[in-house]
């Protein structure tokens, strides 16, 4: 089922933020931080969809009727977020058999939370002490248990290539050496090793045999920003600050405004695919 209305509010405000984002993509803007956003009720942490929406990079979110149940009040002038979860919607049709057959269909659901730090009468109660970071050889160990794991050859080179092999199964990248920071490096090695996840063997996005989806086509566009998201992903969780130090290029920002529009439904799918990926890398069990 496709969900019109949340997928257009979705398109819309990520279309809006790539309009004013002074230069860059919100994917690769300034909200990651070395920390995770909850909800206040589960302490699971939100998608990357709405880590995406809200743009904090961290704290604890809430529901009017979760604030309220603790006895909580909003501040005045207190900005609520958008925020939305898939659920599972049951509907009965007609089979090729001519019987009846109960189908579910997955439908995207609208909340509003606040943020817990705008609430008086609440405190987090997820906070836990911070381990000391070791962010750049986390990022290392894991990436390389990934590919020990799935037997994916990682090749470093003297060029400026960086490409993921559907046929070969192996990673192409720069040596560390060609970059000015080691997370600009990891940025690059995060989003290939996404790319990697899509292989029939693992996620099943390529096919077997299937040709690489020609540049600018809505296949090639759909799986770019499942490796964007999922390398941005990937680099919060391990608390590596992935800021661009550069901005984007005005036909970068623009490819994507025509990607979205022409295609309300890329950014949700893309984003709930990014996050399997990356459940996939760190060996988590995929939800």
């Amino acid at each position: 089922m496709l969900n019109n209305k949340s997928y257009q509010e979705i398109t819309d405000t990520v279309i809006s933020m790539l309009q004013n984002g002074d230069g860059l993509a919100p994917w690769h803007a300034p909200w990651l931080g070395n920390g995770l956003l909850v909800s206040h009720a589960t302490g699971r942490p939100y998608s990357v969809i709405n880590q995406l929406l809200v743009g904090k990079s961290s704290g604890e979110l809430a529901t009017y009727h979760q604030i309220h149940a603790c006895n909580g009040r909003i501040r005045r002038g207190a900005h609520g977020y958008k925020v939305y979860f898939w659920t599972m919607l049951e509907r009965q049709e007609v089979d090729e058999n001519g019987e009846i057959v109960t189908k579910q269909i997955p439908f995207l659901k609208k909340y509003i939370v606040f943020d817990i730090a705008d609430v008086d009468g609440m405190m987090p109660k997820w906070l836990t002490k911070t381990k000391e970071a070791k962010p750049i050889a986390d990022a290392e160990t894991l990436i390389n248990n990934y590919a020990k794991r799935e037997k994916i050859s990682i090749v470093h080179t003297s060029s400026t290539e960086a490409y993921y092999s559907v046929s070969k199964d192996f990673i192409n990248v720069p040596c560390i050496e060609r970059f000015t920071e080691a997370s600009q490096y990891y940025s690059v090695l995060a989003h290939e090793a996404t790319h990697s996840t899509g292989h029939f063997h693992r996620l099943n996005r390529f096919k077997p045999n299937a040709k690489i989806a020609p540049f600018g086509s809505e296949d090639y566009s759909r799986e770019e920003l499942i490796a964007e998201l999922g390398s941005t992903f990937l680099l919060h969780k391990l608390g590596i600050d992935s800021t661009y130090t550069v901005k984007d290029s005005a036909a970068y920002i623009q490819s994507w405004i025509r990607a979205l529009r022409n295609d309300i439904s890329l950014l949700p799918i893309a984003a709930s695919k990014a996050e399997r990926a990356v459940q996939y890398i760190c060996g988590e069990t995929i939800k």
